[in-house]
């Protein structure tokens, strides 16, 4: 059984290694980050939880009513704390933030750290959150709810031109019904995520007459019965965008970079629906 506290000597020693300076809180080789991956290990099967305060990893209780697929944490811990980020693990999977942990990120309105687990190992922290620095816009690897098409836009709008867009928090396969496996019955239906994302963030259908410009929005489906890609249009007949690969059906396709492409090339494969606008 996990006992909170275990890690403490550990904890006392975060700042004292040299580390990546990719990932906050000294990098992923910091003692802080060990600490948290330790005890997400210590944890497996069941998520662990923790925060990181002063820059220290302070493992927490997982006070869920079913700790194998849910976290919570002690609500006293955001009082009696600086909390500057919330980790806690996915065992084996997914390695992407569930449209749960994006909804109650947004909420605690600090970073969060997804540290997948295994039986003897645990993988790098995943981070996300809008108070994080902004990613590269090109050769950012595809990683649902964190670099993703839609992440794309909003972090081209908030670099390029100081708008930001609100987070839509979103589960993977939103595009697509969810059936079941025997029957064919349709359990979850799809959503229409991108027409209502951008809607109510802002943006409008290209009036009559109008001609799409740097900035607008393109949406289109690929693969797909729905909307589910989206890119912004640049300079010179380009647009930004983060396209899919055939590892993306698990969520996370590291060599699936976005890119620049020619918009009349790569619109021509796939089925374009509509351009979007910000503002009136």
């Amino acid at each position: 059984m996990w006992k909170e506290g275990e890690f403490m000597q550990s904890e006392i020693r975060t700042k004292r290694r040299a580390a990546n300076p990719s990932i906050p809180w000294g990098g992923a080789d910091s003692v802080a980050w060990e600490a948290a991956k330790n005890h997400a290990i210590a944890c497996y099967p069941d998520e662990s939880c923790g925060v990181i305060a002063d820059g220290f990893y302070r493992s927490q209780l997982n006070m869920a009513d079913n700790p194998r697929s849910e976290f919570e944490i002690d609500p006293k811990v955001f009082v009696q704390l600086e909390v500057e980020c919330v980790v806690h693990s996915h065992g084996e999977e997914p390695p992407y933030p569930t449209e749960s942990d994006m909804e109650h990120q947004i909420v605690t309105d600090v970073p969060w750290a997804i540290i997948v687990s295994h039986l003897e190992h645990a993988e790098d922290p995943i981070l996300f959150g809008d108070q994080l620095p902004i990613p590269p816009l090109l050769g950012r690897p595809f990683r649902h709810g964190v670099t993703d098409c839609c992440s794309l836009i909003r972090d081209y709008y908030r670099l390029e031109l100081g708008i930001t867009i609100p987070e839509y928090p979103r589960s993977w396969g939103w595009w697509a019904d969810e059936k079941d496996k025997e029957t064919g019955e349709i359990l979850i239906p799809a959503k229409n995520l991108y027409v209502d994302f951008f809607q109510d963030a802002g943006f409008r259908d290209l009036r009559p007459g109008e001609r799409e410009r740097k900035g607008d929005v393109f949406l289109a489906n690929v693969k797909s019965d729905n909307i589910n890609h989206a890119g912004i249009l640049l300079d010179g007949g380009k647009i930004l965008h983060h396209p899919f690969s055939s590892t993306s059906a698990i969520g996370y396709a590291p060599s699936s970079l976005s890119r620049e492409d020619s918009a009349s090339r790569w619109m021509s494969s796939v089925l374009f629906r509509k351009w979007v606008r910000y503002g009136n």
